[in-house]
């Protein structure tokens, strides 16, 4: 679920791009009403919906408030398709976590759950500017569930990354691999062998 939200953080009114001012106060609405998983509703800003469908980003926020039947309308598409995405990422948690005691066995779990995880992130932002970024929020809840402190998770993950993701261009199996082993090597698994085959998928 997403980290902690405070539903009486202030609005930045002064913004200079009034829309995200808008988008705050819906957020803080959505939460106040449904919980803090709602918070999330906007966070990706471009995305596919879950029938693999482009929708408009939310930072063109002037494009999708038009008459009140609408906009509720597409607010309600976008909570949707959040919720859904977050459903497909806790069954991904449940399927990889808890990671196995042998240290071969987590490190190849490591392996499929990061590549699993990449992919799924990139099934709803493409692989277009920043897009990385929802990959590695992902990857960092998988952290934290996995038993690793939230205020470590980030950097660790950070770390992991190592300019690996770039904008406009789709990671190569390699690329993932090499995140999922720094990973586990940062929580302490070793596969205990340099040639440890990889269980990503062929290229």
């Amino acid at each position: 679920m997403p980290p902690p939200y405070d539903p009486a953080a202030p609005v930045d009114r002064g913004s200079r791009n009034p829309s995200y001012a808008w988008a705050d106060a819906v957020t803080i609405g959505l939460v106040d009403h449904f919980g803090r998983w709602a918070a999330g509703w906007l966070g990706q800003s471009s995305r596919y919906s879950l029938s693999g469908a482009p929708t408009p980003g939310w930072y063109r926020v002037q494009e999708l408030v038009t008459a009140p039947e609408r906009t509720l309308d597409a607010v309600g598409r976008g909570l949707l398709d959040w919720r859904s995405y977050l459903e497909e990422l806790a069954d991904h948690f449940a399927r990889h976590l808890p990671l196995p005691r042998d240290p071969r066995a987590a490190f190849a779990a490591w392996e499929a759950a990061v590549g699993e995880l990449v992919a799924t992130a990139m099934a709803r932002t493409g692989t277009e500017e920043n897009w990385y970024g929802g990959s590695a929020r992902v990857l960092s809840w998988f952290l934290s569930a996995a038993g690793v402190p939230h205020h470590l998770a980030d950097a660790m993950v950070d770390d992991a990354i190592g300019g690996r993701f770039r904008s406009w261009t789709q990671p190569t199996g390699a690329d993932a691999a090499d995140v999922a082993a720094a990973l586990a090597a940062a929580t302490g698994i070793d596969p205990g062998h340099d040639d440890w085959p990889d269980t990503w998928p062929q290229d």
